[in-house]
């Protein structure tokens, strides 16, 4: 949060917890969602608002057990649904996807933002998210998450460790 604070924010961040605030359920903590929103905020309250597109998504697929059997597209197959939140003045108000998307989708976005060529990996046959926007939209401004904790909680908080990153 200190890019937002100092307004230096990189032009891709990647933002990863702590175990403690991972949502794992061996971290024995219920912080996470205070934790995402509290990020989220402090973008929402800042000048970046205007043009950022922010993609929550988890690194498991959040739960234990899921009634759809993963897409097999490659020896690796897609794996098991994961939740993906899209927060913009420009992501369509109240949109649910029906497409396939993928890890490799919201490099595949950044690639298309920025004019960039793929890596050739998984992000070349990926979609790119653009159903989730409308950019003809009038913009949107900001809403504020209630949380419990607040972003000072966390800035101040001594880190039990590496960020989550399994």
């Amino acid at each position: 949060m200190t890019g937002i604070e100092n307004g230096n924010l990189a032009q891709v961040s990647w933002v990863m917890p702590t175990m403690a605030n991972s949502d794992h359920a061996a971290s024995g903590s219920n912080t996470g969602p205070d934790w995402v929103a509290s990020i989220v905020n402090e973008i929402g309250a800042s000048k970046y608002w205007s043009n950022t597109a922010i993609f929550i998504t988890w690194d498991d697929w959040g739960g234990w057990y899921d009634h759809v059997s993963p897409p097999h597209v490659d020896e690796m197959g897609l794996g098991f649904r994961v939740p993906l939140i899209v927060v913009s003045p420009y992501a369509r108000h109240g949109y649910i996807s029906h497409r396939q998307h993928e890890f490799g989708s919201i490099l595949h976005f950044t690639e298309e933002l920025f004019v960039l060529p793929s890596l050739g990996t998984r992000d070349a046959i990926s979609d790119d998210l653009l159903d989730c926007f409308d950019f003809s939209q009038t913009l949107q401004p900001y809403t504020q998450v209630k949380t419990r904790l607040t972003p000072e909680d966390f800035k101040h908080e001594i880190p039990t460790g590496p960020p989550d990153t399994d």
